[in-house]
């Protein structure tokens, strides 16, 4: 699954390596895609969701 999420165990410790990797994820993009198509929700909100999403995506699908 790390292979999936784009997180390989030499890149673990650089963050910005690790947040590329899971925001350029189909997940990631996908989520991305449909949550900024929403009117109802703010933008703060959007940027709530999306951090969630990155951090499920590193945490849980990652690990």
């Amino acid at each position: 699954m790390k292979g999936f999420v784009g997180l390989k165990t030499d890149s673990l410790e650089q963050t910005t390596a690790k947040l590329n990797a899971v925001t350029s994820n189909i997940l990631y993009t996908n989520f991305e895609s449909k949550v900024d198509l929403l009117e109802d929700i703010s933008e703060e909100e959007r940027t709530k969701y999306k951090k969630e999403v990155a951090n499920s995506i590193e945490t849980v699908v990652g690990q």
